[in-house]
């Protein structure tokens, strides 16, 4: 995904999606999100490593700006559907709570509210209060 010197996966089935980041800002191919003057991440040195970690129902998909994926796989799971994309030769799911009509190899945006962003202190793996 471009996320230079970080790692990213999918925790469960799937509870989160998690990117490891030594930045204060992630990187998302090349595309810088910010994430506003009160976020807790500003309390933190710019060189502290630090988790960033999204669950995939706050992940939403279409419109013209985004961050481009292409859908590898959609699995309905009865009331949600789960949507395996690939951003930049990584592979991150999200979860849908409606009908969704997509197709392997669909090209996709998606985006998420930066205010459902949370960071973890990646020694403790603690979540950091906002």
């Amino acid at each position: 995904m471009g996320f230079g010197d970080s790692t990213t996966m999918v925790a469960g089935t799937p509870s989160a999606i998690l990117q490891t980041s030594k930045t204060k800002l992630p990187d998302f191919g090349g595309e810088h999100i910010p994430l506003g003057r009160d976020e807790t991440h500003r309390a933190y040195p710019a060189n502290r490593p630090l988790t960033l970690g999204i669950r995939p129902e706050d992940i939403a998909f279409g419109g013209e700006t985004g961050i481009d994926a292409v859908v590898k796989v959609v699995e309905p799971t009865g009331s949600e559907t789960h949507v395996a994309v690939e951003v930049d030769g990584r592979e991150l799911t999200w979860v849908v709570r409606e009908r969704v009509e997509l197709v392997p190899e669909q090209r996709v945006k998606f985006s998420f509210e930066t205010s459902k962003v949370h960071f973890f202190d990646q020694q403790t793996q603690q979540r950091l209060s906002a």
